[in-house]
């Protein structure tokens, strides 16, 4: 397992369109019984090592879910199998910090970017599920979805869609994705 002296890295990559309904489509999670290790490398890095999310997806598929909601090894909120989960409690918008085990992605440092031009408090810090009982909204964020409001976790219902900081941040987010591209999300 040992990387050779003269490393020569090998870059593969595919391309496909986007599911139609993807961007932005609210989601149902499921808690996994997996845990995320958090002490881990590999928790911060995107790699090819995607057993655990597929499993827990599998299983969140068969609970009626869209998407499985990880806890680390401490029992804290990790994230999603394919998203960084953000909770909205009044005006400050909360996400675990990456030392949880969660990837730090692209659209989440955006949201994290966004969220004080708009009045909101961002804050990464340790959330333990029984929080997001408490949450008035809820959301994950990754660069195919980018922010996907959270309709329910588990049996909890939320009313994310429709919650003004996240349709504030939605808001913010497709005019700087139109500002730098010239085009608008599809959804």
């Amino acid at each position: 397992l040992r990387p050779p002296a003269d490393p020569r890295p090998v870059l593969w990559a595919s391309a496909a369109p986007l599911r139609p309904g993807t961007v932005f489509a609210d989601l149902s999670l499921g808690w996994s019984a997996i845990r995320r290790n958090e002490t881990s490398p590999a928790s911060r890095h995107k790699t090819l090592g995607y057993l655990d999310a597929v499993l827990a997806a599998e299983a969140a598929a068969r609970d009626g879910h869209d998407e499985a909601l990880f806890l680390n090894m401490q029992g804290r909120v990790a994230c999603a199998g394919t998203g960084t989960l953000f909770a909205v409690f009044g005006r400050e918008v909360v996400t675990p910090p990456a030392r949880e085990g969660v990837l730090a992605g692209i659209v989440r440092a955006r949201v994290l970017a966004l969220a004080s031009g708009l009045d909101l408090t961002a804050a990464e810090r340790p959330v333990a599920p029984e929080e997001l009982s408490a949450a008035e909204a809820v959301f994950l964020t990754n660069s195919l979805r980018l922010i996907a409001p959270v309709r329910r976790i588990g049996e909890r219902s939320y009313a994310s869609d429709g919650h003004p900081a996240v349709r504030a941040l939605r808001t913010a987010l497709v005019r700087e994705i139109v500002a730098a591209c010239g085009v608008a999300p599809e959804g």
